[in-house]
C-alpha cells in the first residue's frame, strides 16, 4: 500500500488528492492502458485486413479468375480510394477496403506480370497500405471497365448531372460534323462539355458493362424511361431516368451521329454508328419510331471482336448433334425462328464460321450487316438503289456459292428465291 502525505501548494486548500509520485504512477497506468489498447486495436485490424485479403483470394480462385468474380470482390468503397482513369491507367482495380480509425487497408487485383514500381504508384495515389492479388492483365481490364462503368452509383451520378444542367441550361449542345462512312473517333463519345451527351456515353458504357444485347429509350408523359436487355429477359427502371426535355436532346444526339434527319420526327429512321470509347469496339445499330409522348430509341449492341462457336452457344446436346448432321449434307435449307433477342443472328453466324472453318464458300445477304464475319462474303440490302433481297439474291446465286445465308424473310418473293 502506498501512502502520500497530502502537501499544500499556494495555500489552496481545495485539492484533487493526488500529488507527486502518486500522480506519476496514475500517468504511467494510464499510458500503459492506453498503449494496450492501441495494440489490441492494431491486431484486430492486421486481423481483419487477411481476413479480407484471404477472402478475396478465396472468391477469386473459386470464380476461376473470371471477370465476374473479380467485379464481385470489388467493393464501392475500395474503389472509391482509386478514380477510373487511374485505375484503366495503372490495370489495378480495387477490390476490398478495411478501415480502423486513421489505418487503412487496400486489397487491390493487378496484372500478374506487373512492374516493380505499380506498387509505390498506387500507394502514393490511394495513400493507404496496399496489398496486391495477381490476376491475368486482359481479364483485369476487362473486370475495371465493368465494375467502375456497370456500376449503378455511376450511371445515377451521371443522370443527375444531367438533369441539373439541363434546368440550369436549358439549351441543347450541337453534334459534331461527321463524314459518311468513317468511324467515329473516340473524341466524339468522350470530350464534350454536353451532359447529354455524357449521359449517352454513360448510358452505353452501363449497357456494354452488362453485356446487353438491347439498350431501350422510352419516352412517356413522366419522363424518359430506360431499359436492358440481357440474355433475352428485359430489365426496366419503374421510375423516369430523366425529363422528357433531356430524353429529346439524346435522341438528337443519336440522330447526329447516326446521319439520320434530326428535323424529321415523324417517321421512324434506321442508322449506324460506332461506339469506340470502349474496347473492343461496339457496333450499334439504331432504330427510331415515333410515339404520342415522342421518340422512342432501341440500340441494338453488336461486339466487333465477338467470335461464334456453336459448341458455345449453350445448344442442347441432342440439338447440336442434330445440327450438325444437317451442316454435312450438300442440299437443303435450315430455317431459324424466334423472337427478338433469342440468338437467331448469333446461332447462324456460329453457323457459318464452323461451315468456313470446312472450306465452303459462304455468302451473305443480310439488312443490315451486324457483324464483320472473316471468309464471310457479306452483302448489305441497299433499297435507295434498289437492290432488295430478291435482286440480291439472283445475282449471288450466279457467284457459285456453297451456302448462302439470307438475314430475313420478309416477303413471299424473298421466301420463293431463297427455295429456289
Amino acid at each position: 500500500m502506498i501512502e502520500v502525505e497530502q502537501v499544500s501548494l499556494g495555500g489552496d486548500d481545495s485539492n484533487d488528492g493526488i500529488t507527486g509520485d502518486a500522480k506519476v504512477l496514475h500517468s504511467a497506468k494510464a499510458d500503459g492502458e492506453k498503449a494496450s489498447r492501441e495494440s489490441s486495436r492494431q491486431q484486430q485490424f492486421e486481423s481483419d485486413a487477411e481476413k479480407e485479403f484471404a477472402r478475396c483470394e478465396l472468391l477469386i480462385r473459386q470464380g476461376e479468375h473470371s471477370v465476374s468474380s473479380l467485379v464481385h470482390c470489388s467493393s464501392a468503397d475500395a474503389r472509391c480510394k482509386l478514380s477510373y482513369e487511374v485505375a484503366k491507367r495503372l490495370c489495378a482495380l480495387p477490390l476490398g477496403l478495411i478501415a480502423a480509425g486513421h489505418k487503412q487497408f487496400l486489397s487491390v487485383a493487378v496484372p500478374d506480370s506487373h512492374t516493380p514500381t505499380l506498387l509505390k504508384e498506387l500507394r502514393f495515389a490511394t495513400g493507404i497500405e496496399v496489398r496486391e492479388i495477381s490476376v491475368a492483365r486482359e481479364m483485369l481490364n476487362q473486370a475495371i471497365f465493368v465494375a467502375y462503368k456497370g456500376c449503378d452509383t455511376y450511371l445515377r451520378k451521371r443522370m443527375g448531372n444531367t438533369v441539373d444542367h439541363s434546368v440550369q441550361s436549358g439549351s441543347a449542345s450541337g453534334g459534331s460534323v461527321l463524314v459518311s462512312g468513317q468511324p467515329l473517333p473516340a473524341s466524339v463519345w468522350v470530350a464534350t462539355n454536353s451532359e447529354p451527351a455524357r449521359l449517352l456515353t454513360a448510358l452505353l458504357e452501363y449497357a456494354v458493362a452488362h453485356n446487353a444485347s438491347d439498350l431501350h429509350l422510352d419516352p412517356h408523359a413522366t419522363g424518359g424511361f430506360v431499359s436492358l436487355r440481357i440474355d433475352g429477359d428485359l430489365y426496366s427502371h419503374h421510375d423516369p431516368a430523366y425529363p422528357l426535355s433531356v430524353h429529346r436532346k439524346l435522341v438528337k444526339r443519336l440522330k447526329v451521329l447516326s446521319q439520320l434527319d434530326c428535323a424529321n420526327m415523324h417517321v421512324p429512321q434506321d442508322g449506324s454508328v460506332l461506339f469506340d470509347a470502349v474496347s473492343p469496339t461496339v457496333y450499334l445499330r439504331v432504330a427510331i419510331i415515333p410515339t404520342v409522348d415522342g421518340e422512342k430509341v432501341t440500340i441494338r449492341l453488336l461486339h466487333s471482336g465477338a467470335r461464334f462457336r456453336l459448341h458455345e452457344l449453350g445448344i442442347e446436346r441432342e440439338l447440336l448433334s442434330r445440327l450438325e448432321v444437317l451442316l454435312e449434307k450438300r442440299s437443303g435449307g435450315i430455317l431459324v425462328a424466334g423472337v427478338t433477342g433469342s440468338g437467331k443472328t448469333t446461332t447462324l453466324y456460329a453457323v457459318l464460321e464452323h461451315l468456313v472453318a470446312k472450306g465452303c464458300q459462304c455468302i451473305s445477304v443480310e439488312d443490315p450487316v451486324e457483324r464483320r464475319l472473316p471468309g464471310v462474303v457479306q452483302s448489305e440490302v441497299n433499297h435507295k438503289h434498289g437492290l432488295d433481297y430478291e435482286s440480291y439474291l439472283t445475282a449471288v446465286l450466279r457467284q457459285d456459292p456453297d451456302v448462302v445465308l439470307v438475314g430475313e424473310l420478309r416477303t413471299g418473293e424473298a421466301a420463293q428465291h431463297a427455295c429456289e
